[in-house]
This record gives structure tokens, C-alpha cells and sequence, in this order.
């Protein structure tokens, strides 16, 4: 004796594995969207632009405690930490033409000291900085405490060896 099975059901089935397959493709798809998006300030003005040469960089607000992977050409913002890992590097172009060059294991925080120029704070890792192009200086923090203004026209490489705590300007 066989059974027969009707058209109806099959269709009925085919229909609801469909609508599980779109579904989880949709999911999926909203995952991927919020897996590589990045967040833009509008109460903040922009002071240059972050890309990276290898790998990936991440970078955190101020006033915020997640850090998120940045895409080449993302917007620089006063209060922004940025960091890279092992194999990673990235570049910094400042609105005034000066350029800074993270190493791998950098981790910078830019911000304005009292006299209002830039000032880049340095938590262990290498930078080298070319503002020979700048329209003005910034002042370079390094993680013992100690500070270097780089006037226009000038350059700067720095390397932090943070287990010995040993700086080479």
C-alpha cells in the first residue's frame, strides 16, 4: 500500500523553507551591516582624516567606552583615541597638512593642550610625524610625561619601548 502525497503539502513545505532561508539571509545581511559599520560626530568638527595602511585600526570616542574598526578616510575628531595592533599601522593627515605615521602597538589620543594647538598624546608604540608641509605646529605628549613641539616645517620619529619605559626622539 502507498501512500500518496498531495501538491499541496509539498508547496505548502517548499513555501516555508523559503520563508526560513530569506529570513535567515536577512539576519545575516543586518549582522554583516552592523559587523562594518562606523559612527560619524555631528557635534564635533572634524581636524583630519585616519586611514590605514595595514591591517585594521580602531578608534574610540571620548566620551564613549567601545572601541570600533575604522574604514580608510574615516573623519579625526579632538577626543579620539587611536589604537593599532600587531601587523597594523595607520595614518593620520591633519586639516593643517601634518602627517602621523602610527606603528604597530601605537596608541594615541589627540586633543588641544592650553595654548590651543594639537596635541598628540602617546601610550607606547612608534610615530614618526612629517609636517613639513603643516601651516602650524603640534606638541607630541609621550607616556613618561614629557612633551615635544614639532614647529612647521619639521619632522619627528619617536619610539616607545614600554617595557623599559625608554623614548628615542
Amino acid at each position: 500500500m502507498r501512500k500518496r502525497i498531495k501538491l499541496k503539502s509539498l508547496l505548502l513545505d517548499l513555501l516555508v523553507i523559503v520563508l526560513c532561508l530569506s529570513g535567515a539571509a536577512f539576519f545575516v545581511w543586518l549582522f554583516w551591516q552592523d559587523l562594518n559599520s562606523f559612527t560619524l560626530r555631528s557635534d564635533k568638527s572634524e581636524i583630519g582624516i585616519i586611514s590605514f595602511k595595514h591591517n585594521i585600526a580602531q578608534r574610540k570616542f571620548d566620551d564613549r567606552v567601545v572601541w570600533e574598526r575604522i574604514a580608510t578616510g574615516t573623519k579625526l575628531y579632538y577626543g579620539d583615541t587611536i589604537r593599532t595592533s600587531d601587523l597594523a599601522e595607520a595614518i593620520l593627515t591633519l586639516a593643517d597638512g601634518t602627517v602621523v605615521d602610527l606603528g604597530e602597538n601605537t596608541m594615541i589620543q589627540v586633543g588641544t593642550n592650553a595654548n590651543g594647538k594639537i596635541q598628540l598624546s602617546i601610550k607606547g608604540g612608534d610615530i614618526q610625524i612629517d609636517s613639513t608641509t603643516a601651516l602650524s605646529a603640534l606638541e607630541v605628549k609621550l607616556d613618561d610625561g614629557s612633551t615635544v613641539s614639532v614647529d612647521a616645517g619639521s619632522s619627528l620619529a619617536a619610539k616607545s619601548d614600554s617595557a623599559s619605559g625608554i623614548h628615542n626622539v
